[in-house]
């Protein structure tokens, strides 16, 4: 156009900022990514610091397992090389059988604690094979119990069994028994001499609940915090290996279960 005889352009400059165009059509957005952002990191953390947690008290339960066997080992070592020294020097037949079957018996003894370290090491590492199965667990209850009646015969106890009929589960048999078999020993072991030892199992709603019950001198709170740790004996324990009850809270782990400890004042 002419303006006074003039040209003229009009124009129309317009700068376009792309970060403060995106901060104010997204303003919403970024809030709500920083939002998912801080949400999904934390559980990260949170699932790293669970994971780390969980190799940690591996790491401490492997270094107490290995601190407990060579604990363990020492007294039938020493026993089998005393009397491997005696054999060697002795022409006495019958004192040579004699000594003999004393190392063959202690050798026993330092196997079965090894296979139970490994068995314990592979249940903390859920590297065990279970072997599961459908069984009656009256007929397990009678079997472990069976088994120590000797050892409650010295001490003049009676251990007696109430188990639910028809009672089944499935379940590894052999470890069960195995837990049984470490409550049945330590209710002997900390019991008072010719009192009863009960063992029931029921159904409760849709568990099973198996409860082995001793009279005995209370454990102190000091040591109920700390039975279920490897290693362990306690402050009135005697020859154990420190293994039973760790093995009893891995064994229920396994199945998907718990264990515990209640103690009752019956002087109350």
């Amino acid at each position: 156009d002419h303006v006074y005889g003039y040209d003229y352009l009009l124009a129309v400059t317009v700068t376009m900022n792309p970060w403060l165009y995106a901060a104010d059509k997204l303003r919403l957005f970024y809030p709500a990514a920083a939002l998912i952002f801080v949400i999904a990191a934390s559980a990260l953390l949170l699932l790293q610091g669970n994971d780390l947690g969980e190799r940690l008290e591996f790491e401490r339960r492997r270094r107490l397992l290995t601190d407990s066997l060579a604990h363990d080992m020492k007294t039938p070592l020493s026993v089998i090389r005393s009397y491997g020294e005696l054999l060697e020097n002795e022409s006495d037949d019958r004192k040579r059988r004699e000594y003999t079957s004393v190392i063959i018996d202690e050798s026993e003894k330092v196997n079965d604690r090894i296979a139970s370290m490994l068995d314990l090491s592979k249940m903390d590492a859920g590297t065990y094979p279970l072997d599961l199965s459908d069984f009656s667990l009256r007929s397990v209850v009678c079997e472990v119990c069976e088994r120590f009646k000797v050892l409650a015969d010295k001490k003049e106890m009676v251990i007696l069994q109430d188990v639910q009929e028809n009672l089944h589960i499935y379940a590894d048999r052999k470890l069960i028994m195995m837990a049984l078999a470490n409550y049945i020993s330590n209710a002997i072991d900390y019991g008072t001499y010719g009192s009863e030892i009960h063992v029931s199992a029921k159904m409760e709603r849709d568990r099973t609940r198996i409860v082995v019950r001793n009279e005995g001198e209370l454990i102190s709170d000091a040591d109920l915090k700390r039975i279920w740790d490897v290693g362990f004996r306690g402050s009135r324990a005697g020859s154990g290996s420190g293994i039973g009850l760790a093995a009893v809270k891995s064994i229920c782990k396994l199945h998907g279960g718990s264990c515990g400890c209640e103690l009752v004042d019956s002087s109350n």
